[in-house]
């Protein structure tokens, strides 16, 4: 009988042993796993970011060949010249008007005529009639 009192008391340490390892072992796991999560998600940040860094480096590379563009000698000569009747010295300006003395006609700035009509009315004569903005469609 001495002899089996050893071996339960063996027994149950060894079971408390087990129990402790396996209560160890989950919590590390599940610590494991939160900073799995964690940074899978901080991963998916960093790819977010960087595509978010492209696109801007993007914009920003055709903002600044606008700005040279936009600064460059020859577009603003031709913008000073079209907008403003500016001219290089010694050169003289000469405005032709047509018949009716309208500057729009030199500009092919559509006038607002009989043939023209606004885009509600021809949602109208889509709708209501066919004839009419067939007709229209084609002026």
């Amino acid at each position: 009988m001495s002899k089996k009192k050893p071996l339960i008391k063996k027994q149950n340490k060894i079971k408390i042993f087990i129990l402790l390892n396996i209560v160890v072992i989950f919590f590390l796991a599940l610590t494991f796993g939160k900073e799995y999560v964690g940074n899978s998600q901080i991963e998916h940040e960093i790819a977010q970011m960087e595509q978010e860094r492209a696109m801007l480096e993007q914009d920003r590379l055709n903002t600044l060949g606008l700005i040279d563009t936009l600064s460059s000698e020859d577009y603003l000569e031709k913008e000073g010249r079209l907008k403003y009747g500016l001219s290089k010295e010694g050169e003289t300006l000469i405005v032709v008007q047509d018949k009716s003395g309208d500057f729009r006609a030199m500009q092919n700035i559509p006038e607002e005529t009989e043939s023209f009509v606004s885009n509600p009315k021809r949602w109208f004569y889509y709708f209501f009639d066919k004839q009419k903005f067939e007709r229209e469609s084609l002026l």
